[in-house]
């Protein structure tokens, strides 16, 4: 899809495995940064055992 990577926040390397808490982490860990603005979409996904991918589509 051509996607810039660094648009999609990673937390595993700091805070190691999270279980579904890591797309709250990553959303915390981007809005400290500065890097999302009011009205941007953004995609919550985590995955949990077996084919479970929990996924949300969030307008901020």
């Amino acid at each position: 899809m051509e996607e810039n990577i660094d648009k999609f926040k990673f937390v595993g390397d700091e805070f190691g495995y999270t279980g579904t808490t890591s797309p709250m982490l990553a959303f915390a860990k981007s809005l400290e940064a500065q890097e999302l603005q009011m009205g941007d979409y953004i995609i919550f996904w985590t995955v949990g055992a077996g084919t479970t991918c929990p996924t949300v589509l969030y307008k901020y």
